[in-house]
């Protein structure tokens, strides 16, 4: 199960004489919560915050995302950081296991 975890900071302005009044976002930041570990996505990259929870003020202000589009995207690439698995030659080798049955339609 996976939860966003949202921080919103927010105005309000009223006008007593007409009731009329304007809401608006001022600043949003935001987690990911799964499997007990809240998560920010960065650089393509899911990275465990190391955060427990309650969160504070500062804890979203300080870490968390402020756009969520990168999670609704469409794309063709899946960027995966390969591991180090040893010396060969004057080179190194990094593997990495891709599930591609995640990918087929």
């Amino acid at each position: 199960m996976v939860n966003i975890l949202t921080y919103a900071i927010t105005t309000w302005h009223w006008t007593p004489d007409t009731w009329s009044h304007e809401y608006r976002f001022v600043e949003e930041y935001h987690f990911i919560k799964s499997n007990n570990k809240i998560q920010i996505l960065s650089e393509n990259e899911w990275v465990d915050t190391g955060l427990i929870e309650p969160l504070t003020q500062e804890n979203f202000e300080t870490y968390g995302m402020n756009d969520l589009r990168k999670l609704t995207q469409i794309t063709d690439k899946y960027i995966k950081t390969m591991e180090y698995d040893r010396d060969e030659g004057d080179g190194k080798i990094y593997k990495a296991i891709i599930n591609a049955s995640k990918f087929n339609n």
